[in-house]
């Protein structure tokens, strides 16, 4: 919206409307759904009184309003349980299995992909205002000083219809707020010396209130009444770290070692209570909870060889970990306070980094392998009260140290001037990911007395979201025309199939995709309008998979059921215009 400034200072303002009125998905039952409204305003200042110090702050705030994208229910037939509570309830003469059971493996009931079949009022409401302020000060003539720190809080209300079907099975109701504060500051040496190196420390706290009001009529919910089940979650973490890196530089500066440390020491408490209407009593808290620290030392170390100012290689090993915490889905005291461990990483990596052809063509390549150990897993386990009753559906979400993994891979790109106004684009990556070891009941298999039996051995799964192959070629070109610049834009992006769950359940996984996208550009000054087509051949790929609760397959049969399937599919095809004016 607005530029100025002078010697000493700058200011930027800008704005964003977004209005998407038409949904991506009509809904069989009335209406479209999955269409947003978003409004961003935002404020870059910039102070610099000398050349020794310098202020930047940015403020950004956005409220996004409509409707998710929907749930497609993927139930097969009445093995599936919420397929086997809609078998029948239509009219005489509905075929076995029911209206809203799809019969085809992976594919919605609805019949499309792009229809959704859902009942009650869907939104999705998120307003967030968030700042960052960097300050920098030379201290002397080769180190500097730097502050930076950042500030977010966010309020979001969502209902969403989660069987996606149009009965009144599985709905929801969730509502919350976040805040988040980070503050880091560094001493470092960039120049003046072979030696280079920073200092610093890094504190971050995080505050957050989730609440949901659930029906689930499988536990005897009014349909036309209020929620079944009341929750509230609160979680908060305080994290704190030291690090040190350097960089020596040997043989006149081709040759450079690099190390590195960080401490880390993290704290999380996380408080759950819900409420069920039906039994008008607690069944988890109302302080059901717990907290732990996690603290850790991780390294990096590295070197690169400079063979001249277009060619460097490189190798670095390094850690890294993901602290644990508590299990926000637990139904049950216990589960809930226990916990889980830190998942542990180490890295190895080589690399290629060249700039050839007389600067026309970068090239780069890498190859990467990663270690995992004490690998955090969401499990599907009993949920029973302190009499041994069922709570809620007898099943419960925890995640437990479970497993290790290694992943290997390599990965090139390229960035080509094919002549003055054509440039290509590309990179490929291939993945090897495997467990290395997986023993748990990941089937929350239980035995004739509902007791928990032991571990398993299902180290032969994959692993999800992992797919051996994914590339991507991008083409600009750009044209003088009538004191303006046409850019023509095209790009295509190929991702392999992958399994979607953790059980590897039958016929869940993502099937293979392309997709491609392309936008015409005219820019004269401080114009420009651009037609663009996204997703041009309406690729419509699961983004989400999920079984809930299967059965573990037997020899005999390979898909025995489950308590409910669904997914989340991406945007269809979208061509639309964009005019810009910047001032």
């Amino acid at each position: 919206l607005l530029n100025l400034g002078g010697d000493e200072f700058a200011l930027k303002l800008t704005a964003n409307v977004e209005d998407q009125g038409e949904g991506y998905l009509k809904n069989q039952t009335g209406g479209d759904v999955w269409n947003r409204e978003n409004t961003v305003v935002g404020a870059h200042l910039l102070w610099q009184p000398n050349d020794t110090f310098s202020a930047e702050l940015i403020l950004d705030h956005s409220d996004l309003d409509g409707t998710p994208g929907g749930v497609f229910n993927l139930d097969v037939d009445t093995r599936d349980t919420i397929c086997a509570v809609t078998f029948g309830l239509d009219a005489a003469g509905v075929p076995p299995g029911g209206t809203y059971c799809s019969g085809i493996p992976n594919e919605p009931s609805s019949g499309s992909r792009d229809e959704v079949a859902l009942d009650g009022e869907t939104w999705n409401k998120l307003e967030k205002s968030q700042a960052s302020l960097r300050l920098t000060a030379d201290v002397t003539e080769d180190h500097t000083l730097t502050y930076i720190g950042s500030w977010m809080v966010s309020d979001d209300d969502q209902q969403l219809d989660g069987d996606g079907n149009p009965y009144e099975i599985y709905h929801f109701r969730r509502w919350g707020s976040f805040d988040q504060t980070t503050n880091e500051i560094r001493l470092s040496r960039d120049s003046g010396s072979d030696f280079t190196w920073q200092l610093g420390a890094f504190a971050a706290t995080s505050d957050g209130v989730t609440e949901q009001d659930t029906i689930l009529t499988l536990l005897g919910c009014d349909l036309g009444g209020g929620p079944c089940t009341y929750s509230k979650v609160e979680n908060s973490s305080r994290s704190y770290s030291f690090f040190g890196e350097g960089d020596y530089a040997m043989m006149d500066g081709k040759l450079v070692a690099t190390a590195g440390l960080r401490y880390i020491n993290e704290e999380k408490s996380l408080v759950r209570e819900e409420f069920s209407y039906p039994l008008n009593a607690f069944t988890l808290g109302p302080n059901a909870g717990g907290s732990r620290t996690d603290e850790k030392v991780i390294y990096r170390f590295g070197l690169r060889y400079h063979f001249n100012d277009d060619v460097m290689l490189y190798a670095t090993t390094s850690t890294g970990f993901r602290s644990g915490g508590l299990s926000p889905r637990a139904a049950t005291p216990e589960v809930l306070s226990r916990g889980y461990a830190p998942e542990e990483l180490t890295n190895y990596e080589v690399g290629l980094r060249t700039t050839l052809l007389d600067n026309r063509l970068l090239f780069n390549v890498t190859a990467f392998m990663m270690k995992y150990e004490d690998m955090q897993i969401e499990l599907a386990v009993p949920a029973l009260d302190a009499n041994g009753n069922a709570v809620g559906t007898g099943t419960q979400l925890a995640i437990e140290n479970a497993g290790e993994a290694e992943i290997s891979g390599l990965e090139a790109e390229f960035t080509l001037a094919v002549t003055d106004w054509w440039r290509l684009f590309g990179n490929v990556g291939f993945l090897d990911a495997s467990y290395e070891e997986l023993f748990v009941n990941i089937w929350g298999d239980q035995d004739a007395n509902g007791d928990l039996l032991p571990p398993q051995d299902e180290t032969g799964l994959d692993l999800r979201r992992a797919p051996e192959l994914n590339y991507g070629l991008n083409s600009v070109m750009d044209f003088n025309i009538g004191g303006g610049t046409l850019t023509w834009r095209l790009s295509y992006s190929y991702t392999d199939d992958y399994e979607a769950t953790i059980t590897n359940y039958p016929v869940s996984n993502v099937d293979s995709y392309g997709i491609l996208d392309s936008s015409l550009t005219f820019a004269q000054d401080n114009w420009r309008v651009s037609l663009f087509g996204r997703n041009l051949t309406d690729e419509d790929p699961w983004t989400h998979n999920y079984v809930v609760n299967p059965v573990r397959p037997t020899a005999d049969n390979a898909a025995p059921g489950t308590f409910w399937r669904f997914g989340l599919r991406r945007p269809p095809s979208e061509i639309g215009a964009e005019f810009v004016y910047e001032f």
